[in-house]
């Protein structure tokens, strides 16, 4: 079997999480509250998030001192990270609020991969297209593995991400971030070409 695929190494602009608090309530609800930083240091926004297992019920955010410009460079990441999916300029506040959690939950995994010493891939393989010929929605795969290191190489995680994708014909797409000694090294896989 021939596979091609086109491999885009992906960037979040340097923007990063401050003051982060994750929590769980007695009733089993996560909270996470958090700032999202430019460069510089400076608050952007803020998020106040509560969800159960099932959904996110609550999901503020207050803005601080964020511009058009930042905004619009938060949104061309998302089209460039995420690119299966539409972020319409009326739906702003959800991709901010979607790019912080996001930004949060990354700098959450580089602490632990630290603490831990170990490698963790965080991926998520998917078709580009919501449902398959006959209108089935189809299914996703979204892991968080984690590996000693110096017990696994790039080349092999890459390469068993490849196979998982491979079992389904319906997929075509991994997002894969790669987090070691404190780097979060991030790829958009696209898959161009299957035969079989």
């Amino acid at each position: 079997m021939r596979v091609e695929y086109q491999k885009t190494q992906l960037s979040y602009g340097g923007y990063r999480s401050g003051r982060v608090i994750w929590a769980t309530l007695l009733n089993g609800q996560k909270v996470v509250k958090f700032n999202v930083l430019d460069p510089d240091g400076n608050i952007l926004f803020s998020i106040d998030r509560k969800s159960d297992e099932t959904e996110v019920f609550e999901n503020n955010i207050t803005y601080g001192t964020i511009t058009e410009e930042q905004m619009k460079d938060i949104q061309q990441i998302l089209a460039r990270n995420e690119p299966c999916y539409e972020w319409y300029d009326d739906e702003l506040e959800n991709a901010l609020k979607y790019f912080g959690y996001e930004i949060a939950r990354l700098d959450d995994l580089v602490r632990r991969a630290q603490k831990n010493n170990e490698i963790v891939v965080d991926y998520d393989i998917y078709s580009s297209y919501e449902e398959d010929e006959k209108g089935n929605k189809i299914d996703e795969l979204s892991a968080i593995d984690h590996h000693e290191v110096g017990t696994i190489t790039r080349e092999t995680i890459e390469n068993a991400l490849v196979q998982k994708l491979l079992r389904h014909k319906e997929w075509d797409t991994i997002e894969m971030k790669i987090i070691e000694n404190g780097q979060i090294d991030s790829y958009l896989l696209e898959f161009e070409e299957r035969d079989e």
